[in-house]
């Protein structure tokens, strides 16, 4: 199996196991209370075969009357099966390994194993981040009942699936990005080869240019699907297998036929070869001590996988041409044909296919063994509210017909063969007008089966290769409750040995809502039922509810229109009419004047507001009635108003007519305590092997610890002779004495006094060492204290010696400008005294 994770920020990626691969065996083998998966679990299957399972998934979803057991005994696994209750098969669990209470383990408690064990991979390559959702890819030949399994095998481990995706599909979704097909139609096939069968799926691809972003936006429709469930690359290599075991028997005369060890290492030898022989034309085949310490010494060619291969290359065409015919198109239609799968990589097969699709070349332009993980990763992102990946519309489709019949009668034997008809679909059916008068009259009448004395009515719901996420509405005129029957109404579509029947319901209800309506009832009672091909590829029924029509009587307000009346006035009454206006006036005012500045009313000698006149109440009167006079007259009649009740129905699914009984409540939480019990053995294993082989590395690392010049320098002689005593004796015991039924607790204890003998030296060394790292830091801080303090003083000098030098700058400039003036009064003296000496001298001259 190939798993690939998804993270925020982060491309799709192919999750490793611990030795790097990137590929897994779906398989694990049971011992020692323990499990262990991949290639641990292949490897230690040479020794325990019938402890490993692998090709579990097969077990899936499969009836009664499945084949699924001649298929293990063909390619020689010896597994034992049994019927469970459900009318699923369970796998018998191996004697000896430490789960005596368990006898069988269902299909979907061994698959949760290998879907458990593929999220543990992704928690341990995303460094323990918690992985809770998940895309899960299916064959497109599973039914709805296998898809069901491996729904509740995920709920099983607490995985929660956000979408199944059939693989050929994965691979169409993994093949668009990075590609763009504007103002062109692409089309594909998508051929995927792989262990135990052939799928094949045509694609059409196309792009549209978004009209507000501009950008392109990819699209691809699943026209067709087809598919061999039964052959693939296992079949090739136990090909291979019966060959050396025929080559045995003839070297040595001995018939090692049904030896399980002898027949799973051949078969692991096969598909060893298998690989090799697709880039080699001949090869050495060698095993040893492959039964009663023979060996096996042959050869194996790519001739003999040509001339021995035929019934499988014989069928490798016709799903590709079924596919073609289905999507009404022709080879020369298509611009690729994708070849994925690992078995596809034979030769012999490729040619073949080439030949019977009539083409020169099969593109390979997907990674054959991963694209269809990646793809799977693709939609987990798309699905997901956690992510915003580049848009991709798909439109897949369900490889079978789903039909739906409805009926009144428990016993399947006692039904009626009723051909296909049309019903109605739509929100509601036709009804009368009529007031419900004589309801088993009306029953007689209306009711869908009733009316034609049927005991059942049948149509098809969902037609081959109907668009995943469709939703239908059937609506019946029904007065009692009624089952609904969902199956495949063509057999011939499914895989062989398919189960037919999918669901059954009960709908009730309709009786007590019609009885809360009561005879207020008109027209016929509309039951309407929604279904849905969800985007698992499963058909549900989501909703069931009854409209019914009913009428009853309201008062209602009915507003009358005032009579107008002709009123003959003479010229005095109109006089009179003016005065009496004008004598209301003056009192109005005469009233407002009766108050006090301020807005107070005045107020008598003992508080009492003052009496003031106020019109004539007849006047007040004859004012009120003129207004009444104004509006109209209100009245209320009944009127007759009709209204739709819709009342929700009840939906129970029932095990009537039903082969595979879906797992209740109480099977699911067996199987979670059971699983559980299994994880906290596998985590007291794994603790107890890590003590195991702590204990073990921490008596030869101490060993050599004894004689190392350090370990001398700070124990006796005695002392140390004392610890490899110890160390020699646990080492004994270690060898001789502990066994598997050895509690944990023993080596725990051993190793915590090997250890607390060993400190007793190594804390010496420790607080040397700890000292000398001190006097190292104290050494180290004085010489940096010191450095500091040399080059505290050298700054100083250098900045006394920098200040001498500026105020000498200064001195010296001062005194330059100082002697200036003195040097020019100083030349002009001695000329002065120059002359008078020269006066002087010549006065003397003559005297």
């Amino acid at each position: 199996m190939k798993i690939a994770i998804v993270r925020p920020g982060s491309p799709f990626e192919i999750v490793t196991d611990l030795s790097s691969k990137r590929k897994t065996p779906a398989a694990v083998i049971f011992g020692d209370s323990t499990r262990i998966y991949g290639f641990d679990a292949l490897t230690l299957g040479a020794r325990k075969p019938k402890s490993v399972f692998m090709r579990m998934s097969r077990l899936l979803g499969q009836g009664p009357n499945s084949d699924v057991a001649a298929e293990f005994k063909e390619l020689k696994f010896p597994y034992e099966f049994k019927l469970t209750d459900r009318n699923t098969w369970a796998v018998k669990f191996p004697a000896g390994t430490g789960f005596d209470d368990i006898d069988y383990l269902t299909a979907e408690e061994v698959n949760a194993m290998i879907l458990d064990y593929a999220r543990n991979m992704g928690v341990l390559f995303d460094n323990g981040q918690k992985i809770v959702d998940c895309v899960v890819t299916v064959p497109s030949y599973f039914t709805q009942h296998e898809r069901q399994a491996i729904l509740d095998a995920a709920s099983l481990v607490g995985l929660n699936v956000l979408s199944l995706i059939d693989e050929t599909t994965a691979a169409a979704l993994q093949y668009t990005v990075n590609k763009e097909f504007i103002n062109k139609t692409h089309r594909v096939m998508f051929y995927d080869m792989g262990a135990g069968s052939i799928q094949v799926s045509i694609a059409e691809f196309h792009t549209l240019i978004d009209k507000k972003t501009k950008l392109p936006k990819r699209y691809f429709d699943v026209l067709s699907k087809a598919w061999d469930e039964n052959i693939g690359g296992a079949y090739l290599s136990q090909v291979l297998a019966d060959k050396f075991m025929e080559d045995f028997v003839a070297q040595h005369g001995l018939d090692p036929r049904g030896n399980a060890k002898v027949e799973y290492r051949l078969r692991a030898l096969g598909e060893k070869l298998k690989e090799m022989l697709s880039v080699n034309d001949k090869l050495p085949v060698n095993e040893g001590t492959l039964f009663e310490e023979r060996d096996l010494a042959t050869t194996a060619s790519r001739q003999f996988i040509l001339d021995n291969s035929e019934p499988i290359t014989s069928r490798l065409v016709a799903p590709a041409l079924k596919a073609l015919e289905d999507a009404h198109l022709t080879i020369d239609d298509l611009q690729a044909v994708e070849v994925i799968g690992g078995s596809i990589r034979v030769p012999v097969f490729q040619k073949v296919l080439k030949e019977g699709l009539k083409r020169d070349i099969l593109d390979m332009h997907l990674n054959g063994d991963e694209t269809v993980a990646l793809g799977s990763a693709f939609r987990a992102a798309n699905v997901s509210t956690a992510f915003k990946p580049r848009f991709v519309g798909m439109s897949d489709i369900t490889p079978f017909s789903v039909g739906v019949e409805l009926y009144r009668t428990q016993a399947a034997d006692q039904l009626e063969e009723v051909p296909v008809e049309e019903s109605s679909i739509a929100e509601e059916a036709e009804d009368s007008e009529e007031p419900a008068s004589d309801l088993e009259k009306e029953k007689q009448t209306h009711d869908f089966l009733l009316k034609s004395q049927r005991t059942a009515r049948s149509m098809e719901l969902f037609p081959r290769h109907c668009h995943y996420k469709t939703q239908k509405k059937l609506t019946v005129q029904a007065y009692e409750d009624f089952q609904v029957y969902l199956y495949y109404d063509k057999p011939e579509e499914l895989p062989a040995s398919a189960v037919v029947p999918i669901a059954t319901f009960n709908i009730s209800g309709i009786a007590q809502g019609l009885a809360n309506v009561g005879d207020k009832r008109i027209g016929q009672p509309n039951v309407t039922l929604v279904f849905s091909n969800d985007m698992n590829g499963m058909v549900v029924l989501k909703d069931a509810y009854m409209k019914v029509r009913f009428q009853y009587q309201e008062e209602v307000p009915v507003e009358q229109p005032k009579e107008e009346k002709s009123v003959l006035r003479t010229d005095k009454d109109a006089k009179d009419a003016k005065e009496e206006k004008k004598d209301a006036k003056e009192e109005k005012k005469e009233e407002e004047q009766v108050k006090a500045p301020g807005g107070t009313e005045p107020k008598g000698e003992e508080g009492e507001v003052p009496a003031v006149e106020t019109p004539a109440a007849g006047a007040t009167e004859d004012k009120t009635e003129e207004k009444a006079e104004d509006k109209p007259e209100k009245k209320t009649m009944l009127v007759t108003k009709r209204k739709i009740r819709k009342v929700s129905l009840r939906v129970q699914a029932l095990a009537d007519r039903q082969i595979i009984l879906p797992m209740t409540k109480e099977e699911k939480e067996k199987s979670i305590a059971l699983l559980k019990r299994m994880q906290k053995l596998d985590d007291e294993h794994r603790e107890r092997q890590r003590i195991i082989n702590q204990h073990e590395a921490f008596i030869y690392d101490s060993q050599g610890r004894l004689e190392e010049e350090e370990f001398v320098q700070f124990s006796e002689e005695a002392e140390r002779s004392e610890i490899a005593a110890l160390l020699s004796e646990n080492e004994d015991w270690l060898m001789d004495e502990a066994t598997s039924a050895t509690p944990t607790e023993d080596y725990k204890k051993r190793y915590l006094d090997m250890k607390t003998a060993m400190n007793r030296v190594e804390n010496r060394i420790d607080e040397y060492k700890r000292k000398l790292e001190e006097e190292r830091k104290k050494k180290e801080e004085e010489e940096r204290k010191k450095k500091e303090e040399e080059e505290r003083k050298k700054k100083e000098e250098e900045e006394k010696k920098a200040e001498e030098e500026k105020k000498k700058a200064e001195e010296a400039a001062k005194n330059a400008t100082e002697e200036a003036p003195s040097a020019d009064k100083g030349e002009a003296d001695e000329g002065m005294c120059g002359l008078d000496s020269c006066s002087a001298d010549e006065g003397a001259s003559e005297l």
